[in-house]
């Protein structure tokens, strides 16, 4: 079996080797006919197959007829067979060889051995490197941080960094000379060019110029120059400094002056106050003053009259010319006078009218006309105001609430009706202050009840009543902001949670449920006079202040008997006009009340605010009723209005009375609110 080869020694260590190393007992046939080879180094191979295997496996002596079949040696020896045994000589004697040493040239063979010449030059010409050779890996050129000399004379301190010489900062070439321009030369360094620089020393009788030497220079002139002495003229240069001229004149001529000259100002003329004249007569009292003689008062010459026109002639008397312009005469109640004669006449009387009605005018002959404010009732021109009265001056009315004057409480006139979208999005109509009879006329309604009678007036303020009857959706909103409980669904005829029952009137809710969604939307259930006044109207509507007691409609449409085209009642067809339940609010147009509320007659009976008494009406007399009254809430059961979808006609009449249980739940039960007007 063949055995791994062994690492072969370095050649120049081959022939001292294979001497060390005993004879090993094999024999390695050469099919070519050479001579046998016997190994003397382990491993032996016994089956190699030619010389060159020969002498892959054998290191040491081997038996030879010739050099020829004994292997090399160092690159300087020769392979010999001296009495059939392999050795070495020394060969190619004074011949180039490579040592394997990375810091030696030129190695030569001597005696045998592969020795190093010179050691390697490892200079790469770069002052910022120390140079130097590692045997193994040849030549190495560190950086270093020496100084060096970048070749630029505008730099200093040059230092070595990252293998290169960086220059340092320039150095400093000003000469401190104003006649030279410094610079720098990269090839010779500071240069100072000679210029013509500004060498101005301020003076003015000096020249400024500049010298070869490039120093400035100021020799003197003979210019023209002031001396800062305003007294002298005619100041000249002289050997570089300003002398003065001659002395100023400073006399003005004038004898009521004394003259004097100031360095810094100059002549002076100070007036010496004494009496003079000016030469015009039309002046009094002329002075002494610094521009000489000066002009004293003007003569007075004004005669108090407004139709003279006053001077002073060239002799110094007065003149008083008659004229014929416009006057005053002196009165603050006349206007237009002028001058006739030298008189100021012809004036007419001042017009005071302010035509404002909460005003008495009157005129003063000192201070003019006078506006006294007066009380009292008067007009301010505005259909919509009542109780106009003069406050202050100025005639100011209360806003009325009508139809007509819409805009004063922000509604909207719809369809001849006032309509206000509240904070909700319902629609909301106005009914506004005034008086209706409330209860039945038993002149005309055959089904009067006794807790209809007596009948009474009241009076009402105005408010906002909803159009129609809360909705299922309208009431789920509530719901869903957590402030109202949801209604039962304990009949099959209760409308909450019926797919395509969200514009029905919401029903089977308790009379605290009902307040509870009033109160969330701002707003309150109706009192009885409230509700019974949207759904038959005010006395305007039912015959004046004189016919309104016996012509109260029965019905919100006016006295034509319920039926189903007007309201959604138990009939004929069944509950419900056939339908037996409700149906959206507002389908019955023609039965629409006088404020434009609709299904005030059938559709849902509606929860008020009023406790219920059969005896209520009687309380007071038919014309002594307190304004917007209600009845105590404190009382068993709760009054409902308008009948409902399940009830006959004559429970739909606009003056009928019902009464229920507020905590229990009906199917014929709903609400409408009510909200104050602003």
């Amino acid at each position: 079996m063949q055995t791994p080869t062994p690492t072969r020694p370095a050649p120049h260590a081959y022939a001292l080797l294979w001497l060390l190393l005993p004879p090993v007992a094999c024999t390695v046939n050469i099919p070519d006919g050479a001579a046998h080879y016997t190994c003397h180094s382990e491993p032996c191979s016994t089956d190699a197959g030619s010389k060159s295997d020969a002498k892959a496996d054998t290191g040491g002596d081997k038996t030879c007829t010739d050099a020829s079949g004994c292997p090399d040696g160092d690159p300087c020896q020769a392979a010999t067979c001296t009495k059939g045994t392999c050795g070495f000589k020394p060969a190619d004697e004074g011949n180039t060889c490579d040592d394997g040493d990375d810091c030696t040239t030129s190695d030569i063979c001597t005696a045998g051995v592969c020795k190093g010449g010179g050691s390697k030059d490892c200079d790469d010409g770069n002052e910022c490197t120390a140079d130097s050779c590692k045997s193994g890996s040849g030549c190495v050129n560190s950086n270093t941080s020496d100084d060096c000399e970048d070749g630029n004379a505008c730099t200093a301190g040059d230092k070595c960094g990252g293998g290169v010489c960086n220059g340092g900062p320039p150095p400093s070439c000003d000469d401190g000379k104003t006649c030279t321009t410094d610079s720098c030369n990269k090839a010779t360094g500071c240069v100072h060019t000679p210029s013509d620089a500004d060498c101005d020393d301020g003076e003015l009788c000096t020249d400024d110029v500049c010298s070869k030497s490039g120093d400035c220079e100021h020799p003197g002139n003979d210019a023209t120059c002031s001396d800062d002495d305003a007294c002298t003229t005619g100041d000249k240069c002289d050997g570089g400094t300003c002398s003065g001229g001659l002395t100023i004149d400073c006399d003005d001529g004038q004898d009521c002056t004394t003259d004097s000259c100031d360095k810094k100002s100059g002549c002076a003329h100070v007036g010496t106050g004494a009496a003079c004249d000016d030469g015009d007569p039309c002046t009094l009292d002329d002075v002494c003053g610094d521009a000489g003689c000066e002009a004293g008062k003007k003569k007075d010459c004004d005669d108090g009259k407004p139709c003279t026109a006053d001077s002073c002639d060239k002799s110094g008397n007065c003149v008083h010319d008659k004229n014929s312009s416009g006057c005053d005469d002196g009165d603050a109640c006349t206007v237009g006078e002028s001058c006739s004669d030298g008189t100021c006449t012809g004036g007419v009387a001042k017009s005071c009218d302010d035509a404002n009605v909460c005003t008495t005018d009157s005129c003063d002959s000192q201070s003019g006309c006078v506006f006294t404010p007066t009380g009292g009732p008067c007009s301010d021109g505005d259909a919509c105001t009542a109780e106009d009265t003069c406050t202050a001056g100025t005639c100011k009315g209360t806003p009325t609430v009508s139809v007509n004057c819409c805009p004063n409480v922000g509604g909207k006139v719809e369809s001849g009706h006032c309509i206000w979208t509240n904070k909700n999005g319902r629609k909301m109509t106005l009914v506004p202050p005034g008086t209706s009879w409330m209860g039945c006329n038993a002149g005309k309604d055959t089904d009067c009840a006794s807790a209809e009678k007596p009948q009474h007036l009241v009076t009402l303020g105005g408010y906002w009543l909803d159009m129609y009857e809360v909705t299922v959706a309208d009431y789920q909103g509530c719901v869903t902001a957590g402030k109202c409980p949801a209604p039962s669904t304990k009949y099959p005829t209760c409308n909450w949670k019926k797919t395509g029952k969200e514009q029905h009137p919401v029903n089977c809710i308790t009379w605290s449920q009902a307040n509870a969604y009033c109160v969330w939307a701002d707003a309150k259930l109706p009192t009885e006079a409230q509700w019974e006044k949207g759904a038959r109207g005010g006395c305007e509507h039912n015959g004046g202040q004189s016919g309104c007691q016996a012509g109260m409609r029965t019905y919100p449409w006016g006295e034509a008997p319920a039926t189903c085209s007007y309201a959604v009642i138990l009939d004929g067809a069944g509950p419900g006009c056939g339908k037996a339940g409700t149906w959206p609010v507002g389908q019955k147009a023609a039965g629409v009340g006088p404020y434009g509320a609709h299904d005030m007659a059938g559709g849902i009976l509606e929860w008020v605010r009023d406790g219920y008494s059969a005896t209520w009406y009687s309380k007071f007399g038919p014309q002594s009723w307190p304004d917007d009254p209600w009845q105590s809430a404190d009382i068993a059961k709760r009054s409902l209005r308008g009948g409902s979808w399940s009830t006959p006609a004559g429970t739909v009449r606009s003056s009928a009375r019902m009464s229920l249980d507020p905590t229990s739940i009906y199917a014929y039960a709903g609400f409408r609110c009510v909200q104050a007007l602003p």
